[in-house]
Protein backbone atom coordinates (compact mmCIF):
# COMPACT_ATOMS: atom_id res chain seq x y z
CA UNK A 1 0.00 0.00 0.00
CA UNK A 2 1.46 3.32 -0.93
CA UNK A 3 1.50 5.92 1.59
CA UNK A 4 -0.16 9.90 1.06
CA UNK A 5 2.73 12.19 0.25
CA UNK A 6 2.66 13.51 3.75
CA UNK A 7 2.16 9.83 5.66
CA UNK A 8 4.41 8.12 7.92
CA UNK A 9 4.50 4.65 8.06
CA UNK A 10 1.88 3.57 11.21
CA UNK A 11 4.03 3.48 14.28
CA UNK A 12 4.54 0.28 16.44
CA UNK A 13 3.84 -0.09 19.85
CA UNK A 14 4.83 2.07 22.48
CA UNK A 15 8.05 0.15 23.54
CA UNK A 16 11.07 1.20 25.54
CA UNK A 17 13.14 1.79 22.53
CA UNK A 18 10.56 4.18 20.74
CA UNK A 19 10.43 5.77 24.38
CA UNK A 20 14.35 6.17 24.30
CA UNK A 21 14.15 7.65 20.89
CA UNK A 22 11.45 10.52 21.54
CA UNK A 23 13.32 11.22 24.46
CA UNK A 24 16.44 12.06 22.68
CA UNK A 25 14.39 14.19 20.19
CA UNK A 26 12.87 16.58 23.39
CA UNK A 27 16.53 16.66 24.23
CA UNK A 28 18.33 18.07 21.41
CA UNK A 29 15.68 19.99 20.75
CA UNK A 30 15.87 21.52 24.23
CA UNK A 31 20.05 21.34 23.89
CA UNK A 32 19.60 23.58 21.39
CA UNK A 33 17.09 25.97 21.87
CA UNK A 34 19.06 26.99 25.13
CA UNK A 35 21.99 27.35 22.82
CA UNK A 36 20.40 30.14 20.94
CA UNK A 37 18.82 31.57 23.57
CA UNK A 38 21.81 31.76 25.86
CA UNK A 39 23.91 32.92 22.69
CA UNK A 40 21.10 35.38 21.96
CA UNK A 41 21.57 36.98 25.54
CA UNK A 42 25.25 37.78 25.49
CA UNK A 43 24.78 39.48 21.97
CA UNK A 44 21.81 41.14 22.25
CA UNK A 45 20.61 43.21 19.46
CA UNK A 46 16.78 44.18 19.59
CA UNK A 47 16.62 44.60 15.87
CA UNK A 48 17.65 40.74 15.64
CA UNK A 49 17.13 39.42 18.74
CA UNK A 50 13.69 39.94 19.76
CA UNK A 51 12.21 38.70 15.88
CA UNK A 52 14.81 35.68 16.54
CA UNK A 53 13.76 34.37 19.96
CA UNK A 54 10.04 34.73 18.28
CA UNK A 55 11.19 32.72 15.79
CA UNK A 56 12.93 29.85 18.24
CA UNK A 57 9.94 29.29 20.18
CA UNK A 58 7.49 29.28 16.81
CA UNK A 59 10.16 26.43 15.78
CA UNK A 60 10.46 24.90 19.17
CA UNK A 61 6.24 24.43 19.34
CA UNK A 62 6.19 23.18 15.56
CA UNK A 63 8.26 20.72 16.06
CA UNK A 64 6.98 19.40 19.51
CA UNK A 65 3.44 19.35 17.52
CA UNK A 66 4.94 17.36 14.78
CA UNK A 67 6.43 14.92 16.70
CA UNK A 68 3.76 12.95 18.96
CA UNK A 69 1.71 12.75 14.87
CA UNK A 70 1.19 9.82 13.88
CA UNK A 71 0.12 8.85 9.99
CA UNK A 72 -3.40 9.25 11.27
CA UNK A 73 -2.84 13.28 11.84
CA UNK A 74 -4.58 14.24 9.34
CA UNK A 75 -4.25 17.19 6.75
CA UNK A 76 -2.58 19.19 9.72
CA UNK A 77 0.64 17.32 9.14
CA UNK A 78 1.92 18.84 5.76
CA UNK A 79 0.79 22.03 7.03
CA UNK A 80 2.48 22.37 10.30
CA UNK A 81 5.85 20.78 8.65
CA UNK A 82 6.02 23.22 5.71
CA UNK A 83 5.28 26.48 8.61
CA UNK A 84 8.03 24.99 10.57
CA UNK A 85 10.53 24.67 8.68
CA UNK A 86 9.91 28.18 7.25
CA UNK A 87 10.55 29.39 10.50
CA UNK A 88 13.67 27.13 11.03
CA UNK A 89 15.10 28.76 7.49
CA UNK A 90 14.39 32.88 8.73
CA UNK A 91 15.90 31.57 12.01
CA UNK A 92 18.65 30.02 10.35
CA UNK A 93 18.99 33.66 8.30
CA UNK A 94 18.43 35.81 11.27
CA UNK A 95 20.95 34.16 13.34
CA UNK A 96 23.99 33.22 11.26
CA UNK A 97 26.89 33.83 13.65
CA UNK A 98 24.99 30.98 16.01
CA UNK A 99 23.22 28.02 16.54
CA UNK A 100 20.05 28.53 14.89
CA UNK A 101 21.18 26.79 11.71
CA UNK A 102 21.25 23.95 13.18
CA UNK A 103 17.55 23.86 13.70
CA UNK A 104 17.22 23.12 10.25
CA UNK A 105 18.35 19.58 10.32
CA UNK A 106 14.70 18.93 12.50
CA UNK A 107 12.67 19.95 9.85
CA UNK A 108 14.60 18.04 7.32
CA UNK A 109 14.77 14.84 9.41
CA UNK A 110 10.50 15.21 9.84
CA UNK A 111 10.90 15.39 5.90
CA UNK A 112 12.66 12.59 5.81
CA UNK A 113 10.71 10.13 8.01
CA UNK A 114 6.98 11.31 6.98
CA UNK A 115 6.72 11.95 3.38
CA UNK A 116 7.83 9.95 0.55
CA UNK A 117 11.38 10.32 -1.11
CA UNK A 118 10.13 12.39 -3.74
CA UNK A 119 8.22 15.00 -1.85
CA UNK A 120 10.65 14.94 1.39
CA UNK A 121 13.47 15.59 -1.43
CA UNK A 122 11.30 18.41 -3.15
CA UNK A 123 10.65 19.97 0.50
CA UNK A 124 15.11 19.47 1.42
CA UNK A 125 15.80 21.29 -2.05
CA UNK A 126 13.38 23.73 -0.95
CA UNK A 127 15.09 24.82 2.38
CA UNK A 128 18.35 24.64 1.23
CA UNK A 129 17.98 26.95 -1.88
CA UNK A 130 15.70 29.42 0.70
CA UNK A 131 18.43 29.09 3.25
CA UNK A 132 21.62 29.90 0.72
CA UNK A 133 19.66 32.60 -1.09
CA UNK A 134 18.14 34.39 1.92
CA UNK A 135 21.64 34.53 4.18
CA UNK A 136 23.50 35.37 0.44
CA UNK A 137 20.79 38.21 0.16
CA UNK A 138 20.72 39.70 3.91
CA UNK A 139 24.11 39.00 5.08
CA UNK A 140 26.37 39.18 1.30
CA UNK A 141 27.74 35.60 2.54
CA UNK A 142 27.36 32.12 2.08
CA UNK A 143 26.59 29.99 4.75
CA UNK A 144 28.90 27.46 6.34
CA UNK A 145 29.43 24.52 3.93
CA UNK A 146 29.80 22.19 6.84
CA UNK A 147 26.05 23.47 7.75
CA UNK A 148 25.21 22.20 4.23
CA UNK A 149 26.76 18.73 5.09
CA UNK A 150 24.95 18.35 8.02
CA UNK A 151 21.24 18.72 6.51
CA UNK A 152 22.37 16.24 3.89
CA UNK A 153 23.17 13.96 6.65
CA UNK A 154 20.14 14.78 8.72
CA UNK A 155 18.29 14.23 5.70
CA UNK A 156 20.10 10.69 4.95
CA UNK A 157 19.47 9.65 8.41
CA UNK A 158 15.51 10.29 8.22
CA UNK A 159 15.68 8.09 5.00
CA UNK A 160 17.17 5.33 7.02
CA UNK A 161 14.58 5.69 9.56
CA UNK A 162 11.54 6.10 7.07
CA UNK A 163 12.99 2.94 5.58
CA UNK A 164 13.09 0.93 8.80
CA UNK A 165 9.25 2.09 9.69
CA UNK A 166 8.24 0.88 6.32
CA UNK A 167 9.71 -2.46 6.89
CA UNK A 168 8.46 -2.56 10.18
CA UNK A 169 5.01 -1.92 8.30
CA UNK A 170 5.73 -4.35 5.66
CA UNK A 171 6.78 -7.00 8.13
CA UNK A 172 3.39 -6.38 10.58
CA UNK A 173 1.28 -6.88 7.01
CA UNK A 174 2.86 -9.70 6.13
CA UNK A 175 2.53 -11.52 9.35
CA UNK A 176 -1.19 -10.22 9.21
CA UNK A 177 -2.06 -11.79 6.20
CA UNK A 178 -0.27 -15.39 6.75
CA UNK A 179 -2.52 -15.50 9.76
CA UNK A 180 -5.87 -14.65 7.86
CA UNK A 181 -4.14 -17.60 5.28
CA UNK A 182 -3.44 -19.99 8.12
CA UNK A 183 -7.33 -19.17 10.11
CA UNK A 184 -8.63 -19.83 6.37
CA UNK A 185 -6.42 -23.20 6.02
CA UNK A 186 -7.84 -24.12 9.19
CA UNK A 187 -11.38 -23.19 8.56
CA UNK A 188 -11.11 -24.81 5.35
CA UNK A 189 -9.21 -28.18 6.65
CA UNK A 190 -12.39 -28.26 9.22
CA UNK A 191 -15.03 -28.02 6.99
CA UNK A 192 -13.40 -30.64 4.60
CA UNK A 193 -13.07 -33.22 7.74
CA UNK A 194 -16.29 -32.61 8.72
CA UNK A 195 -17.79 -33.29 5.04
CA UNK A 196 -15.81 -36.52 4.37
CA UNK A 197 -17.36 -37.74 8.29
CA UNK A 198 -20.57 -36.83 7.16
CA UNK A 199 -19.97 -38.83 3.59
CA UNK A 200 -18.64 -41.99 5.36
CA UNK A 201 -21.42 -41.87 7.93
CA UNK A 202 -24.08 -41.74 5.33
CA UNK A 203 -22.50 -44.06 3.20
CA UNK A 204 -21.81 -46.08 5.58
CA UNK A 205 -25.32 -46.11 7.37
CA UNK A 206 -27.04 -45.63 4.05
CA UNK A 207 -25.98 -48.96 2.93
CA UNK A 208 -26.64 -50.60 5.40
CA UNK A 209 -29.88 -49.12 6.71
CA UNK A 210 -31.35 -49.42 3.50
CA UNK A 211 -30.69 -53.30 2.72
CA UNK A 212 -31.92 -53.72 6.18
CA UNK A 213 -35.26 -52.18 5.48
CA UNK A 214 -35.59 -53.76 1.81
CA UNK A 215 -34.93 -57.12 4.08
CA UNK A 216 -37.56 -56.78 7.21
CA UNK A 217 -40.31 -55.26 4.12
CA UNK A 218 -39.92 -58.50 2.52
CA UNK A 219 -39.99 -60.52 5.96
CA UNK A 220 -43.30 -59.17 6.74
CA UNK A 221 -44.41 -59.65 3.39
CA UNK A 222 -43.89 -63.18 3.40
CA UNK A 223 -45.34 -63.43 7.19
CA UNK A 224 -48.69 -62.17 5.67
CA UNK A 225 -48.31 -64.67 2.99
CA UNK A 226 -47.99 -67.53 5.36
CA UNK A 227 -44.41 -68.24 4.11
CA UNK A 228 -42.68 -68.59 7.94
CA UNK A 229 -39.93 -70.27 7.01
CA UNK A 230 -38.97 -68.00 4.64
CA UNK A 231 -39.67 -65.32 6.40
CA UNK A 232 -37.00 -66.67 8.82
CA UNK A 233 -34.44 -66.84 6.11
CA UNK A 234 -34.73 -63.23 4.97
CA UNK A 235 -34.63 -62.01 9.39
CA UNK A 236 -31.63 -64.56 9.34
CA UNK A 237 -30.12 -62.51 6.51
CA UNK A 238 -31.33 -59.17 8.23
CA UNK A 239 -29.62 -60.32 11.10
CA UNK A 240 -25.97 -60.58 9.28
CA UNK A 241 -26.95 -57.24 7.47
CA UNK A 242 -27.11 -55.33 10.91
CA UNK A 243 -24.42 -56.88 11.98
CA UNK A 244 -22.02 -56.13 8.74
CA UNK A 245 -23.41 -52.58 9.16
CA UNK A 246 -22.05 -52.20 12.57
CA UNK A 247 -18.54 -53.51 11.73
CA UNK A 248 -18.05 -51.18 8.82
CA UNK A 249 -19.36 -48.08 11.07
CA UNK A 250 -17.59 -49.61 13.51
CA UNK A 251 -14.08 -48.88 11.68
CA UNK A 252 -15.11 -46.36 9.87
CA UNK A 253 -15.23 -44.81 12.87
CA UNK A 254 -11.69 -45.93 13.66
CA UNK A 255 -10.20 -44.82 10.98
CA UNK A 256 -11.86 -41.40 11.46
CA UNK A 257 -10.52 -41.58 14.68
CA UNK A 258 -6.97 -42.75 14.34
CA UNK A 259 -6.11 -41.74 10.76
CA UNK A 260 -5.80 -45.88 10.29
CA UNK A 261 -7.74 -48.68 8.66
CA UNK A 262 -6.71 -51.93 6.83
CA UNK A 263 -4.81 -52.17 4.04
CA UNK A 264 -6.58 -51.46 0.77
CA UNK A 265 -6.12 -55.33 -0.72
CA UNK A 266 -7.40 -56.92 2.23
CA UNK A 267 -10.33 -54.20 2.80
CA UNK A 268 -11.40 -54.66 -1.21
CA UNK A 269 -11.09 -58.54 -0.20
CA UNK A 270 -13.25 -58.82 2.73
CA UNK A 271 -16.42 -56.18 0.96
CA UNK A 272 -15.88 -59.21 -1.68
CA UNK A 273 -16.27 -61.51 0.73
CA UNK A 274 -19.34 -60.46 2.84
CA UNK A 275 -21.24 -58.80 -0.76
CA UNK A 276 -21.68 -62.45 -1.89
CA UNK A 277 -19.94 -64.79 0.06
CA UNK A 278 -21.45 -68.27 -1.82
CA UNK A 279 -18.76 -67.55 -4.29
CA UNK A 280 -16.12 -66.09 -2.27
CA UNK A 281 -12.94 -68.41 -2.14
CA UNK A 282 -9.65 -67.92 -0.51
CA UNK A 283 -6.59 -68.00 -2.39
CA UNK A 284 -2.91 -68.12 -1.47
CA UNK A 285 -2.48 -65.08 -0.04
CA UNK A 286 -5.51 -65.52 2.07
CA UNK A 287 -7.40 -62.75 -0.44
CA UNK A 288 -10.66 -63.67 -2.18
CA UNK A 289 -9.70 -65.12 -5.76
CA UNK A 290 -11.60 -62.24 -7.23
CA UNK A 291 -9.96 -59.63 -6.34
CA UNK A 292 -6.69 -59.37 -8.65
CA UNK A 293 -3.96 -57.41 -7.43
CA UNK A 294 -1.65 -55.78 -10.15
CA UNK A 295 1.89 -53.76 -9.23
CA UNK A 296 3.60 -54.06 -5.93
CA UNK A 297 1.44 -52.99 -3.11
CA UNK A 298 1.87 -50.42 -1.04
CA UNK A 299 0.32 -47.71 1.27
CA UNK A 300 -1.65 -45.10 -0.18
CA UNK A 301 -3.36 -41.74 1.21
CA UNK A 302 -6.22 -41.98 3.19
CA UNK A 303 -8.65 -40.71 1.12
CA UNK A 304 -8.08 -42.35 -2.05
CA UNK A 305 -8.78 -45.59 0.06
CA UNK A 306 -11.38 -44.78 1.64
CA UNK A 307 -12.66 -43.44 -1.75
CA UNK A 308 -12.09 -46.82 -3.77
CA UNK A 309 -13.45 -49.03 -0.81
CA UNK A 310 -16.99 -46.98 -1.34
CA UNK A 311 -17.08 -46.87 -4.78
CA UNK A 312 -16.54 -50.17 -4.57
CA UNK A 313 -18.84 -50.87 -2.30
CA UNK A 314 -21.55 -49.15 -4.04
CA UNK A 315 -20.64 -50.93 -7.39
CA UNK A 316 -21.37 -53.81 -6.10
CA UNK A 317 -24.37 -53.25 -4.57
CA UNK A 318 -25.21 -51.58 -8.08
CA UNK A 319 -24.21 -55.11 -9.69
CA UNK A 320 -26.10 -56.96 -7.08
CA UNK A 321 -28.99 -54.97 -7.47
CA UNK A 322 -29.17 -55.16 -11.35
CA UNK A 323 -27.51 -58.46 -11.98
CA UNK A 324 -28.40 -60.81 -9.25
CA UNK A 325 -26.36 -63.97 -9.25
CA UNK A 326 -23.43 -62.70 -12.33
CA UNK A 327 -20.26 -63.33 -11.06
CA UNK A 328 -18.27 -60.02 -9.96
CA UNK A 329 -14.46 -60.02 -10.54
CA UNK A 330 -11.92 -56.48 -8.52
CA UNK A 331 -8.64 -55.74 -10.38
CA UNK A 332 -6.55 -53.16 -8.54
CA UNK A 333 -3.15 -52.19 -10.42
CA UNK A 334 -0.93 -49.95 -8.86
CA UNK A 335 0.85 -48.01 -11.18
CA UNK A 336 3.81 -45.25 -10.73
CA UNK A 337 1.87 -42.46 -10.13
CA UNK A 338 -1.84 -43.76 -9.34
CA UNK A 339 -3.85 -46.51 -8.02
CA UNK A 340 -6.67 -47.97 -10.44
CA UNK A 341 -9.89 -49.99 -9.29
CA UNK A 342 -11.91 -51.82 -11.48
CA UNK A 343 -15.11 -53.96 -11.06
CA UNK A 344 -17.00 -55.74 -13.50
CA UNK A 345 -19.67 -58.14 -13.56
CA UNK A 346 -20.89 -60.33 -16.10
CA UNK A 347 -24.59 -60.95 -17.30
CA UNK A 348 -26.77 -62.11 -14.62
CA UNK A 349 -28.16 -65.83 -15.29
CA UNK A 350 -31.18 -65.92 -17.34
CA UNK A 351 -34.10 -65.37 -15.40
CA UNK A 352 -32.87 -64.72 -12.22
CA UNK A 353 -34.68 -61.77 -10.34
CA UNK A 354 -32.73 -58.86 -8.40
CA UNK A 355 -32.23 -59.70 -5.37
CA UNK A 356 -33.85 -58.14 -2.49
CA UNK A 357 -30.73 -56.91 -0.47
CA UNK A 358 -29.46 -55.39 -3.28
CA UNK A 359 -31.19 -52.12 -2.42
CA UNK A 360 -27.93 -49.46 -1.79
CA UNK A 361 -27.97 -46.09 -0.79
CA UNK A 362 -28.67 -44.46 -3.84
CA UNK A 363 -25.18 -43.10 -4.28
CA UNK A 364 -25.19 -44.05 -7.81
CA UNK A 365 -22.09 -42.37 -10.31
CA UNK A 366 -22.58 -38.92 -9.77
CA UNK A 367 -21.63 -39.69 -6.03
CA UNK A 368 -18.42 -41.31 -7.26
CA UNK A 369 -17.38 -38.82 -9.03
CA UNK A 370 -17.94 -36.24 -6.31
CA UNK A 371 -15.71 -38.68 -4.52
CA UNK A 372 -12.60 -38.55 -6.91
CA UNK A 373 -12.78 -34.90 -8.03
CA UNK A 374 -11.49 -33.68 -4.73
CA UNK A 375 -8.58 -36.11 -5.17
CA UNK A 376 -8.11 -35.38 -8.48
CA UNK A 377 -9.35 -39.01 -9.67
CA UNK A 378 -11.30 -39.86 -12.65
CA UNK A 379 -14.18 -42.45 -13.34
CA UNK A 380 -15.62 -44.22 -16.05
CA UNK A 381 -18.46 -46.71 -16.00
CA UNK A 382 -20.51 -48.31 -18.26
CA UNK A 383 -21.64 -51.79 -20.45
CA UNK A 384 -18.60 -53.87 -20.85
CA UNK A 385 -19.48 -57.66 -23.04
CA UNK A 386 -23.10 -57.85 -21.98
CA UNK A 387 -21.66 -56.55 -18.27
CA UNK A 388 -20.98 -53.84 -16.28
CA UNK A 389 -18.19 -52.19 -15.64
CA UNK A 390 -16.69 -49.56 -13.73
CA UNK A 391 -13.12 -47.96 -13.69
CA UNK A 392 -12.24 -45.51 -11.11
CA UNK A 393 -8.16 -44.03 -11.07
CA UNK A 394 -6.63 -41.77 -8.33
CA UNK A 395 -2.76 -40.06 -8.90
CA UNK A 396 -0.91 -40.89 -5.82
Amino acid sequence: MQPMWWGRPEDGPMTWDVLVRRAIRVAVLVFLAAGVLVIETRHWAPHRSVPAVILLGLSVVGMLLLWPMRRGGGRYVPVILLVTAALTVALGILTPETIGGLFLFLPVSVAAIRWRIDASAAVVVGIVVCYVGGTWLVWHQWPGWWLLGGLAGSYLGGLLDHARQERVRQSAELLEQKQRAHAAEARSATLAERSRIAREIHDVLAHSLAALAVQLEAADALLGAGREEKAREVVRTSRRLAREGLAETKQAVLALREGASAPLPESLSALLAATAPAEAAAGENGRDERLRVDGTVREVPEEAGFALYRIAQEALTNAARHAAGAPVRMVLAYGADRVELTIRNDPPPAGSPASPAAAGSGYGLIGMRERLEPLGGTLEAGPRDGGWQVAARIPV
